[in-house]
């Protein structure tokens, strides 16, 4: 399959002024393969919409994808004036949906669906599992422990 339905799972600790937060995201992407010459694959956003990185491969595309989402976090961070404020942008950004990119990420669910398709790698989750940001003002730095692989096939 050219493109893949993707949840992600993301949580990341983020300095501001004044505050610390922890942001955890679990939302969706989608994972688009080029033709094997061009050898580039890209994750773009459905929700958050409006972001989206490329690779060579799905590792790099999907790591790059995320680097981006931090630094959207981290500038949001920077501008904020105070933690509310902070909290209130994440949600509007978070909130953002890529109406085009969710057309195509629901007729690549169903595609998965109709062909039974896996992928070795990804695990399959519920493709209606809800979406949902949270944002919490945390006391002390909280150390992040990721694997690369934090993304499931939806079906």
């Amino acid at each position: 399959m050219d493109k893949l339905p993707i949840l992600f799972f993301f949580n990341n600790t983020i300095p501001g002024l004044g505050f610390q937060a922890q942001v955890v995201a679990q939302g969706r992407a989608l994972l688009e393969r080029g033709a094997e010459e061009e050898g580039e694959v890209w994750v773009s956003g459905v929700q958050p919409g409006g972001i989206a990185e490329g690779g060579k491969d799905e590792r790099e595309a999907y790591r790059k994808f995320r680097e981006f989402f931090r630094c959207v976090l981290l500038d949001i961070a920077a501008e904020a004036e105070d933690f509310e404020v902070f909290e209130s942008q994440v949600r509007a950004f978070f909130d953002e949906v890529c109406a085009t990119s969710q057309k195509m990420w629901w007729r690549a669910v169903h595609q998965v669906r109709v062909e039974k398709y896996t992928e070795e790698s990804l695990k399959k989750r519920p493709a209606d599992t809800p979406v949902k940001v949270t944002v919490e003002r945390i006391g002390q730095l909280v150390l992040e422990h990721q694997t690369e692989q934090e993304y499931d096939l939806a079906a």
